[in-house]
Order: C-alpha cells, then structure tokens, then sequence
C-alpha cells in the first residue's frame, strides 16, 4: 500500500509572554503606542518655586486648581499672601474675573529683568554705516577705481582675433565684453543660451556652439 503523504505543517502560533499574569502587547505595537502618546507622560517635577491655591467661583460647581511662579525666591512670601486673599475673594468672583486678576499677579511677580540690547557698533568699536552712507562710500570707491584704472576699469591689451570685433586693441573689460554683445546681436548669432560663432568670433571662441556663460572665459584668454 502507497503511503500517505503528510499534509504541510502548520506555521508555528507566535508565543506570546505573559507579565504578573498578564498577556504583554507585541513590542511593535508598544512602540507604536508609545510613538501615538498613549503612553502616560511622567510628571514633571514642581518648582521649589511655584505657589499653588484653590480657587472656588461663583459660577463653577467645583474648585479649580492655580498656581503662580515668581521670579525670585524672596517673593514667595508675597506671592502666597496675594493668592491667600485672593482664595477669600474669588467666592464673589466669576471665573473670567479670577483668571483676569491671575494675569495681573503674574504679571507683577513674573516680570523678569530685560535683556541687554546688542550694539548697533562693531566688534572694533566704529559705527555701522547707513544704506546711504555705504552707497556713497561704493561710488567714491568706483570713481576712484575709473581714475587710477584699477580692477576693472584697468587697460588691457587685445589680441589681434579679438580686436578684430572691438575695434581697439586696448580697452577695459566691461568695454571689452560690450562690444563683444554687440557683435552678437547685430550679426544675430545667439539662440537662446547657445552662442553660434560666425567667423570673426570664432577666432575667439572656437567654431562650436557655446553656452553663453562660457563667453567671458573665453574672451579673457586673448586679454593680457
């Protein structure tokens, strides 16, 4: 006779442990509970500070728990003074009217000192120049540059392919990239970013297209 053939064996049920005689939850799914806030949060520690009273409205069946912080120890005693003939008055008191007087009590007690503004000066001592100040300052320093050619406002010599195009062959470099852009746009050589070279500019630039932000790169290999 054929044996039998055994029937696939059954995945194992998943073991489950149990705390102080109770089943324990899966640890995903604690820490799932613990990620959603389910978890009670431990209590915070009281202020050495903090002076609490209860308080009892008019207006509410039941008591409401309050409680003031001040900023200094040696107010403390105030404080409860304060909120102690507060507790006797808030009988005749509704509950806007406590939480109005409570605003007032913190906000005398609270108060801490203000903090020191930071100093509009620098760290070396001199004053920080208005918007205006500095713009006058810039054009000084562009106008002194334009006298003694300095930076870009310097001479420079041109190459014989690249004087060709400005008409000169020693001009500054703001000059020399404007008549470089004039050149381009009267023989309408530029499409869109893409510079297509005719013959005077690819003695410059070479005879492939070009990218229009490696123009001034190549310009200022035939300036010395």
């Amino acid at each position: 006779a054929k044996a039998k053939a055994k029937a696939p064996a059954k995945p194992a049920a998943p073991v489950r442990r149990r705390l102080n005689g109770k089943q324990k939850a899966p640890l995903w799914y604690r820490a799932r509970a613990s990620r959603a806030g389910n978890r009670r949060a431990p209590k915070s520690k009281n202020c050495p500070l903090e002076v609490k009273v209860m308080l009892y409205p008019k207006d509410r069946a039941t008591g409401v728990g309050r409680s003031v912080t001040p900023a200094r120890a040696d107010q403390v005693a105030d404080v409860k003074n304060v909120l102690k003939t507060l507790q006797t008055e808030a009988r005749e008191m509704t509950l806007e009217q406590v939480t109005r007087t409570l605003f007032e009590i913190r906000k005398q007690f609270v108060k801490r000192p203000p903090r020191a503004r930071k100093e509009t000066s620098t760290s070396s001592g001199k004053r920080k120049l208005t918007a205006e100040e500095r713009s006058a300052n810039a054009k000084e320093r562009t106008k002194l540059f334009k006298e003694r050619k300095l930076g870009l406002f310097r001479d420079y010599q041109l190459s014989g392919e690249l004087a060709a195009i400005t008409g000169s062959r020693i001009m500054t470099a703001t000059d020399v990239m404007k008549a470089v852009w004039r050149h381009i746009h009267a023989k309408g050589i530029q499409n869109y970013r893409r510079i297509q070279p005719d013959a005077a500019l690819a003695a410059v630039v070479g005879r492939k297209d070009i990218d229009i932000t490696q123009l001034p790169g190549k310009v200022w290999s035939h300036m010395i």
